[in-house]
């Protein structure tokens, strides 16, 4: 009989809470400071809630895969219904904001997109579950923190203006960012290309959760939740913590406490409907 994690319909119900108050907060000229976003650096209880999501994702990933990888199931089927599942929430992401900007008469058409890097996210932490070991998805994991750390310092400046990230987007985004000023020709795209790097650091962390979670190690939850805390305390003081970057920092913190907060599990078995 399959089983589920209370813990994890938990975390996820409370996301969705939290993602439907912080979208809807009032009349926006009142709101209660921690439902806003930080301005740049800095971390808000609001700036959790994405990559909480995201680590769900990741977790998902691996309790609907990881049996059938178990089972012997064809890597290649289950590579054709990951990429399946993401190209269709990119479509959707893609389907509201361009009808967004035929309703509403946005600025431009965005492709980039909330929706759009869940996509993305699960696609390809989706492939990288199916097709290596927990070792190399740690490396993998590492890899990203580092190697996108590298390359934010490597741009110079992690001011608003001028980072390597918006330089990026302000190239091949353009004035179909999320924000653009014709005067500079500067963008701004808070789900930006280069930015989804820290985003797939932080859904893959949800995979190898997800695997303890699978097993029933809650303690190995508790273990990686402090430590990534600590460590991204530690960076921070070289990395500013930064969701709209999604420095590597900030997917240790949030990251983090998205361990802590899936601590506390236990499994029931699915009851049949009605």
């Amino acid at each position: 009989m399959a089983a589920r994690l209370d813990s994890v319909d938990a975390l996820r119900g409370l996301t969705v809470a939290a993602m439907l108050l912080v979208n809807d907060a009032g009349d926006w000229s009142h709101v209660f400071a921690p439902l806003e976003h930080a301005a740049w650096h800095g971390c808000t209880p609001t700036d959790l809630v994405f990559p909480f999501f995201l680590f769900i994702v990741g977790v998902s990933i691996t309790l609907a895969l990881g049996p059938r990888i178990d089972a012997g199931s064809d890597p290649a089927a289950l590579r054709r219904g990951v990429l399946l599942r993401a190209l269709r929430i990119v479509a959707l992401g893609l389907l509201l904001h361009a009808a967004a900007h035929w309703l509403m008469a946005t600025r431009e058409f965005r492709p980039m997109g909330v929706l759009q890097r869940i996509g993305l996210c699960f696609g390809i932490a989706g492939l990288i579950a199916i097709d290596t070991r927990p070792r190399t998805q740690w490396l993998v994991f590492g890899a990203l923190l580092l190697g996108y750390w590298a390359l934010l310092v490597a741009g110079g400046t992690l001011d608003r203006e001028g980072n390597v990230a918006d330089r990026i987007d302000t190239a091949l985004l353009g004035r179909f960012a999320y924000e653009f000023d014709p005067a500079t020709g500067r963008a701004h795209e808070p789900e930006g290309l280069l930015s989804t790097l820290g985003a797939i650091a932080t859904t893959l962390l949800g995979v190898r959760a997800g695997d303890w979670l699978r097993r029933s190690q809650a303690s190995r939850l508790w273990q990686a939740g402090v430590v990534a805390l600590v460590a991204g305390a530690l960076w921070s003081l070289l990395l500013p913590l930064n969701k709209q970057l999604w420095t590597s920092s900030y997917v240790l913190v949030s990251g983090g406490f998205a361990l802590l907060a899936s601590a506390s599990t236990r499994s029931r078995p699915m009851r049949a409907p009605g």
